[in-house]
């Protein structure tokens, strides 16, 4: 039989059975639905030190991170300066989040409004722009690639104004080389695009623990300024790497020291310590997840392949007036195998905005839920989805096949003798 007919009477059989072939729709996209929150709940715990070196372009295990607390900014960068020029510190400096309320930026503000790192319902998202400013010591630190400009940011800064790199989503709204004001005495010139899929450190790793989501931010619609001052000199961004040769408990007893000769306090963490002790929070949690998605994985597997399977065996005398008709065995597989297709697809179509919309309310910051859904629900979900559909598709089209194999048309329309 030509491949168009067996289709044909796949279509004609699903429209005949519409409501046990619902039915078995309903069944698969919740079988789905749980399985996707399961496995991307899974993917968003426990990776914390593995997500963040990939912000970073050097190993995070001699990187640190210094929350500084001091009333007199004057003491807090003297301590900065004191510190930039030790022997066991590669290099140092501040990141810090500034909002910028310009006209000649409206068509960048309003491209970011929908992706605000932190929503504000009290303010229109699209009356200011968020800007990252990051000292230039500290700016190789991070692993930012571009997809087209200059890493170069002396260039832009000998011509007298501040580098500006911008996320791949504003190459409509931004040219390399624009310049834009600021309501300081300076200007930004667009010294670059940043590439897809690119990440920065939260605002403070610090605080990084089994409860948070991530510990990167997407700069797909980022606006990252580089400066040749201390952003933060008086927070807890304020970001340095340790020198080779040296150990990093013996660089944060060094920088305790240097800072009470200063007068200020400070609190100096290891960035894979905290990202490592993080993940060691979450052990219990994962493996709590773990159990869990076996459990169900089987428990629905199991219970939607009777579902199915007794459904088809429920029509086994229509297979048998097949039969008698010229239908081969090949021809009555293909129809069983086409349905079981039809019904998983469909599913699977239908749960994929689900999970989306899932998604976007499970994280505050909008544009991180679609970083989210780029990176693990397309890349992991999806293909457990598949695995899972393909399983089931093939364990619960085995009995129907294996009844059609060993009997004849006369058996299977009901007739004994």
């Amino acid at each position: 039989m030509k491949f168009r007919h067996r289709i044909k009477f796949t279509i004609d059989n699903i429209s005949l059975h519409g409501k046990q072939v619902r039915a078995g729709i309903f069944m698969s996209f919740f079988a789905f639905l749980v399985l996707g929150v399961t496995v991307f709940i899974f993917k968003t715990t426990g990776q914390f030190r593995k997500d963040t070196q990939k912000a970073f372009a050097e190993d995070i295990s001699g990187v640190g991170c210094i929350e500084i607390s001091s009333d007199d900014e004057k003491k807090a960068m003297d301590f900065i300066n004191r510190m930039r020029t030790q022997a066991y510190i590669a290099m140092a400096g501040s990141i810090s989040e500034y909002e910028i309320s310009q006209e000649n930026w409206d068509a960048v503000s309003t491209r970011q409004s929908v992706n605000k790192r932190i929503f504000d319902e009290l303010r229109d998202a699209d009356s200011y722009t968020e800007v990252l400013f990051v000292q230039k010591d500290v700016f190789s630190l991070f692993d930012i690639r571009l997809k087209k400009g200059s890493e170069d940011v002396n260039t832009v800064m000998k011509k007298g104004y501040v580098p500006l790199y911008v996320g791949y989503k504003y190459q409509k709204d931004l040219k390399i080389g624009d310049v834009l004001p600021d309501s300081d005495d300076f200007e930004y010139m667009v010294a670059g695009y940043i590439d897809k899929n690119q990440s920065m450190p939260v605002n403070s790793m610090v605080t990084v623990d089994k409860f948070s989501f991530y510990t990167t931010t997407s700069l797909d619609y980022a606006l990252i300024a580089v400066v040749d001052w201390e952003p933060d000199a008086c927070g807890e961004n304020m970001y340095f790497e340790i020198a080779d040769g040296y150990k990093f408990q013996d660089v944060k007893y060094r920088l305790t020291l240097l800072a009470g000769q200063q007068g200020v306090e400070i609190v100096v963490s290891n960035i894979a310590a905290v990202m490592d002790a993080a993940d060691a929070s979450t052990k219990s949690i994962r493996q709590y997840l773990f159990d869990l998605f076996v459990i169900v994985a089987i428990s629905i597997c199991v219970s939607l392949t009777c579902f199915q399977s007794m459904n088809i065996l429920t029509r086994k005398y229509e297979y048998g007036i097949l039969y008698a008709n010229g239908f081969n065995e090949t021809d009555m597989i293909l129809i069983i195998v086409f349905e079981e297709c039809f019904k998983m697809l469909v599913s699977l179509i239908l749960v994929l905005p689900v999970l989306s919309i899932i998604a976007k309310y499970f994280f505050e910051a909008i544009y991180e839920s679609q970083r989210i859904l780029n990176q693990i629900m397309y890349k992991n979900v999806l293909p457990v989805l598949i695995l899972a559909g393909a399983v089931i598709t093939a364990v619960s089209s085995v009995f129907p096949i294996v009844l059609i194999k060993k009997n004849s048309a006369s058996e299977l329309i009901g007739d004994k003798t």
